[in-house]
């Protein structure tokens, strides 16, 4: 679109389920490398894929069939068996009707704060995420004063180097449940060797699709 002489904007517009997060890395990159080659009125072909989404989805059925499913499959059920909703306090007593309406509040971590969470992190071994994380699992608990918590997680679900370039939908969602010590201290909830990262890790297996 032209805005004004010499400034254009490009507008895409798409169904969020067409692709997911890190598809839009691979797009970016894919439009500056052809809008570089025009600029110099290079040839504009990019690479070819090695697979396509097809082929993922081939992978994906493949997966359905194997004993690794089976045994994942087993695991969740394991895992997640006798599962509760968390008692979490409202501010409004529940509606009769419900519309499922809501809003989504954004907000940002100041560089500084973000800056001394990191350097945190990296003192003790740990990633940004599980600190983020055993923070939000630490105020569930306060708020609800349950020790029992499922959070649920996105995660790329591209473990074969083949599947970084492509565009499409390959995320997944993981349970992540763990049972709080609340004698524990913070740092030794994240360390590295407590039993419930160690989970976290492993699970990344055991997807089920």
């Amino acid at each position: 679109m032209e805005v004004e002489k010499n400034h254009h904007e490009l507008i895409v517009v798409e169904h969020h389920f067409v692709h997911d997060g890190k598809s839009v890395t691979v797009l970016l990159n894919e439009i500056g490398s052809i809008y570089s080659r025009l600029l110099s009125n290079d040839v504009c072909d990019l690479p070819p894929l090695g697979i396509q989404m097809v082929d993922f989805a081939a992978w994906q059925q493949n997966y359905i069939k194997s004993d690794l499913y089976t045994e994942g499959l087993a695991y969740w059920k394991k895992k997640l068996e006798d599962y509760r909703y968390l008692s979490f306090p409202n501010d409004f007593g529940e509606p009769s009707f419900k519309s499922y309406s809501g809003e989504c509040i954004d907000t940002a971590i100041p560089e500084n704060l973000y800056e001394k969470i990191l350097h945190f992190a990296r003192s003790n071994k740990t990633s940004f995420f599980i600190v983020m994380l055993s923070a939000f699992k630490v105020f569930l608990n306060k708020y609800s004063s349950e020790i029992d918590l499922t959070i649920g997680s996105s995660v790329a679900n591209r473990r074969m180097v083949e599947f970084g370039k492509l565009i499409g939908m390959c995320v997944n969602t993981i349970a992540l449940r763990t049972k709080l010590n609340t004698s524990a201290s913070f740092l030794e909830f994240m360390d590295p060797d407590h039993p419930n990262l160690k989970l976290l890790f492993r699970v990344y297996k055991f997807f089920v699709i």
